[in-house]
């Protein structure tokens, strides 16, 4: 599939019929936009766009003081190359509710989308490690994906959890972790961002930072 993205301010509203026709080659054009841009989000449905998803994006600071909230004992270890294959069933299953759905995207692209990602989060292709919460039994339990964006800012990329292992405090686990080792890192912030129609991870989210940003996704 052929995906094409707009963006503000380069794009200019004064000359639609021209900007739309440079849209023909794509099969999917995307665009983000802040929330408060009322304007953009006009022109984007004078061209025909469609909104897909609210986007909210959450800081959680870091402080130098901020002590650990799980013992060593249950601290997350870095996925290896041998828990790709079981990793890419659990985050190619995961979110089949994103952005990434259906009628936009098939269910094999999007299952390919996020079993690619966690892959390269493994091999430190994309995002730089994975976090694994495991059972006392060793079965992966979920896993988070993380990267450093620059020396006081990192970024959660990818959050799960197994079907079998809901409803117990795995999320909050592998959230915890991911604080943790932003912490080690001696970065100052971590972001973390979720749909809007995620209301479990908004709820986990907030307890522990603040929404920054609001945007929305629209789709032609």
């Amino acid at each position: 599939m052929e995906i094409g993205k707009l963006q503000f301010p380069t794009f200019q509203q004064t000359a639609l019929a021209i900007e739309s026709a440079v849209f023909e080659p794509f099969e999917l054009v995307q665009c983000k936009i802040a929330a408060d841009q009322m304007a953009q989000i006009r022109c984007l449905q004078q061209l025909g766009f469609q909104f897909v998803e609210g986007e909210l994006d959450f800081c959680l600071p870091l402080s130098e003081s901020m002590p650990k909230s799980q013992p060593d004992s249950q601290a997350l270890q870095p996925a290896s190359v041998a828990d790709i294959d079981e990793l890419e069933i659990l985050f190619g299953e995961a979110f089949t509710a994103s952005r990434f759905r259906q009628p936009w995207f098939s269910r094999q692209q999007n299952q390919d989308f996020y079993r690619t990602w966690i892959r390269k989060a493994v091999l430190g292709e994309f995002d730089d490690l994975c976090l694994l919460a495991r059972a006392g039994d060793g079965r992966i339990q979920g896993g988070v994906s993380l990267r450093a964006l620059d020396k006081d800012n990192a970024r959660v990329g990818l959050l799960a959890v197994a079907p079998h292992a809901r409803g117990q405090g795995v999320a909050k686990r592998l959230l915890q972790s991911a604080v943790n080792w932003g912490w080690q890192q001696q970065h100052k912030q971590l972001w973390i961002a979720t749909q809007s129609g995620n209301q479990a991870a908004i709820n986990l989210y907030q307890r522990q930072g603040r929404i920054e940003r609001i945007a929305y996704w629209f789709y032609r």
